[in-house]
């Protein structure tokens, strides 16, 4: 413009042709800052948009996580590895919040349930040594608990395991046990006579040398285990009995052997 006023103090340019440049340019000069703001408030629209969009994105992602975690609920896992011992659902059943799904048996962390004669209970204390027989190997353990009830004449002994394992190890595997409640030495025994027991005295017949005749003799008992039973008194060593069922004859002093 300065230019242009210039040429018309020269007489080069009209009065006419120099107002209609300066009515252009600020048309012009207006026309910028229209499209200035416009442009400014384009900008803030398309900001909020895109805040928007991206607080859906972030919802989106959200709705996402629940559904995997629903999802990833929907596959039960244990929590220890172990054996399925019992699976109590079926393929398609639902089930409701806290319901059992199946019970897993560790095949780590193992202990070995026996179960003990009522009448030997008096024996078995906490801390006592076992053995048990898994039918694949051996493994030692201590009683670590006895059960107060009595179940059809048996009481349940829980065995801590302190030895290794056995390959052939597993959850609810049919096991036998061996209790040392004790040791003695320079003892007499026999194989457990009919309703002989411990602290008893019974009569038993005792063949002679002949192997002829059979006299009642009156037997001490002290301790019994398994299938023998310790001789407290009544009895010397190599001595031969009969040890079945002799109640037919328990008012004879003595019998005779036939063969």
């Amino acid at each position: 413009m300065s230019a242009e006023e210039k040429l018309v103090k020269k007489g080069i340019v009209s009065e006419l042709a120099f107002k209609r440049s300066k009515l252009d340019h600020r048309q012009l000069s207006r026309r910028i800052i229209i499209e200035k703001t416009r442009l400014a408030q384009l900008q803030e629209v398309h900001q909020q948009e895109l805040t928007i969009e991206q607080d859906s994105i972030e919802q989106r992602k959200e709705n996402m996580a629940v559904i995997t975690e629903q999802f990833n609920r929907l596959t039960v896992r244990a929590g220890i590895d172990g054996v399925v011992q019992n699976l109590t659902v079926e393929l398609g059943q639902s089930v409701a919040l806290g319901e059992q799904v199946a019970l897993v048996g560790s095949v780590d962390s193992l202990f070995a349930m026996l179960n003990v004669s009522q009448s030997d209970i008096e024996l078995i204390t906490i801390n006592q040594l076992v053995q048990i027989d898994t039918r694949g190997g051996t493994v030692t353990g201590k009683i670590q608990r006895i059960n107060p009830l009595i179940k059809q004449g048996m009481i349940s002994i829980e065995v801590a395991i302190t030895g290794k394992l056995p390959s052939n190890a597993r959850p609810d595997l049919n096991v036998d046990g061996v209790i040392s409640v004790g040791t003695l030495s320079q003892v007499m025994y026999i194989k457990k006579p009919i309703n002989a027991s411990a602290g008893m005295k019974t009569q038993l017949f005792r063949v002679d040398k002949t192997q002829e005749q059979a006299q009642q003799v009156s037997i001490s008992y002290g301790q019994e285990s398994g299938e023998y039973i310790q001789i407290l008194n009544g009895a010397l060593e190599n001595e031969t009995y009969i040890l079945s069922d002799m109640s037919r004859w328990e008012n004879s002093a003595e019998i005779s052997i036939t063969y």
